[in-house]
């Protein structure tokens, strides 16, 4: 898939990784968040999950991640922005 989002300051050449601007993530039963990526997210959701997961545990365990930066130290992130994925 390209890229949809490039982000790129015109004064000092600061730049975000390429992308969608955001990315949905599962977490399995040890805690390790696996990213599920557009345009197969749900796919990806259930190979993590059992496919008799109830809906309520799939939604307390995945989540979206956005580029971030602090602006008193310019260090780059990704901020877990939550949200209703599925």
């Amino acid at each position: 898939m390209p890229s949809l989002y490039q982000y790129i300051c015109d004064r000092c050449s600061f730049n975000f990784p390429g992308g969608w601007g955001c990315d949905m993530y599962a977490q399995d039963d040890a805690g390790i968040r696996w990213g599920c990526r557009h345009p197969l997210e749900c796919l990806e959701i259930r190979k993590i999950f059992r496919n008799d997961a109830p809906e309520e545990l799939i939604q307390a365990r995945t989540g979206i991640t956005t580029y971030s930066v602090c602006l008193a130290c310019i260090t780059q992130f990704d901020l877990d922005i939550g949200g209703d994925p599925i």
